[in-house]
């Protein structure tokens, strides 16, 4: 933005200086005339005139320095050396991104946001939507050659890809481990129900405690005689 600024800034001035330059030389060179015999009316319309091409040229240079959202910049070898690029070299940067097509590019970007430079305005965008499932699916998406240039010129995509898988594998892992433990209880539950008899039922009366009492006839008798 401070590059575009400067540039609008920098036309205004030249176009200024282009419309003044003009004037300011027939001034020097030509004689003194009488202020009272300048015609007022044509110092309006050179005014209006002048301030009439000064918004044209302000309106040209907004038109030019406006980036259509789909516009892919224009990045040179030279603007690339001149960045920072993390931990990438700028010489490997340059190579790999006139090898990636636009889809890598913008999986590389995800991992190194210096990457943007590449992308247009509209693929930054989309790129800011992307969740970790979404990236796995893009790099699906590539073609052999291209997954296999990613994976090789920048490791850490392929370390985030490996991992992904073994945390899938895991989580398979676990469901189907639940799913034998689940299947083989239901399994010991059918059998202990089989092995019981037929004729086994529940009888109330076995856990009945039963109390009886003999040589009940005449208790008090019997205690009477013997104190006698």
């Amino acid at each position: 933005m401070r590059i575009k600024r400067w540039q609008k800034q920098s036309l205004s001035f030249l176009l200024i200086g282009a419309l003044l330059l003009p004037g300011v030389v027939h001034a020097e060179s030509a004689p003194v005339s009488d202020p009272a015999g300048s015609d007022p009316v044509a110092q309006v319309a050179d005014t209006k005139h002048w301030v009439e091409a000064a918004k044209e040229a302000m309106k040209a240079a907004d038109k030019q320095t406006e980036r259509n959202p789909a516009e892919i910049p224009e990045v040179t070898e030279t603007f690339v050396h001149e960045q920072q690029w993390d931990s990438m070299k700028a010489a490997d940067v340059w190579k790999l991104s006139q090898s990636l097509n636009r889809q890598a590019l913008q999986i590389v970007a995800y991992f190194y946001p210096e990457w943007d430079r590449f992308l247009s305005h509209d693929e930054q965008v989309d790129k800011t939507t992307w969740i970790d499932e979404i990236v796995i699916e893009k790099i699906e998406q590539l073609d052999g050659d291209q997954r296999d240039l990613l994976f090789s010129s920048v490791p850490v995509i392929q370390t985030f890809a490996d991992q992904w898988d073994t945390a899938k594998q895991q989580e398979e892992q676990a469901k189907n481990l639940s799913s034998q433990r689940q299947a083989q209880s239901l399994a010991t539950v059918q059998t202990a129900a089989l092995s019981l008899p037929d004729d086994a039922m529940y009888d109330p009366k076995e856990l009945t405690s039963q109390y009886r009492r003999t040589n009940t006839d005449k208790p008090v008798e019997k205690s009477i005689a013997w104190r006698m």
